[in-house]
């Protein structure tokens, strides 16, 4: 299955799947899943949205992404 990517403040951290637009996984993977593939460890991100759904880090294992989804990952924001 093929899911679509966004990511969100993430010009200064370097990772080897920053320049995808789509991830190709198989079927049944979950949002985890979807982090290794991209060389992202589990807890990388502070927050992962599926479509337009927060997915808390507790439920990232559990949750199963599908065809045409989208996966956000928001990097933490800093500012004073």
């Amino acid at each position: 299955m093929r899911i679509q990517l966004n990511f969100v403040a993430l010009e200064a951290y370097d990772f080897p799947g920053k320049d995808k637009e789509s991830l190709d996984l198989a079927n049944g993977a979950n949002v985890v899943d979807a982090l290794h593939a991209l060389g992202l460890e589990e807890d990388t991100f502070y927050l992962t949205l599926q479509n337009d759904t927060s997915v808390p880090k507790t439920l990232r294992s559990k949750t199963e992404l599908k065809e045409g989804d989208v996966l956000t990952l928001f990097y933490p924001i800093k500012g004073g």
